[in-house]
């Protein structure tokens, strides 16, 4: 079997993009560590929600590529008029997640590429979900495997 080209790729997933947004608002893509690229943690974002003025949700963690798309799209499902720096997020498990103004200047360049590409701009917000420890403790300070998160913004002072 042929491997489809890099473009030949590119314009599918334009194209998957493309529909996805009208059909669900947003989309979701997975990035998951190659077994030929040193380790890394997989990482989740959506590309869709500029469209509606929201910012684009981004997760790093380790997490699977099926339960990051579902951790991604409940808590985008959550949002109505935006959530604020340091909200706490219920997604019915144990622990909240808690979603931060993503503002570290490498975040468009190394994460969200493809809303790079769909909306041929880096004018665009990012909020990132940070997701707790089996403790609840948020990085950074969490136990592994949780803290693998980068934490791409300023964390919310605490009262």
């Amino acid at each position: 079997m042929v491997e489809p080209s890099f473009k030949e790729y590119q314009k599918a997933l334009m194209s998957r993009i493309s529909t996805d947004i009208p059909r669900f608002g947003h989309t979701v893509i997975g990035i998951l560590p190659r077994e030929d690229e040193p380790p890394a943690p997989p990482f989740f974002y959506t590309v869709g929600r500029h469209s509606k003025n929201l910012p684009e949700l981004l997760m790093v963690g380790p997490i699977s590529g099926e339960q990051g798309m579902d951790i991604v799209n409940a808590v985008a499902a959550q949002q109505g008029t935006g959530f604020h720096h340091g909200q706490l997020v219920d997604l019915g498990s144990k622990c909240p997640v808690m979603i931060i103004d993503a503002t570290d200047p490498i975040l468009k360049d190394k994460y969200t590429n493809c809303v790079n590409a769909y909306y041929r701009t880096h004018n665009y917000r990012v909020q990132q979900i940070l997701l707790p420890d089996r403790h609840g403790v948020l990085p950074p300070g969490c136990d592994s495997p949780f803290d693998c998160q980068p934490i791409l913004g300023k964390l919310p002072e605490l009262v």
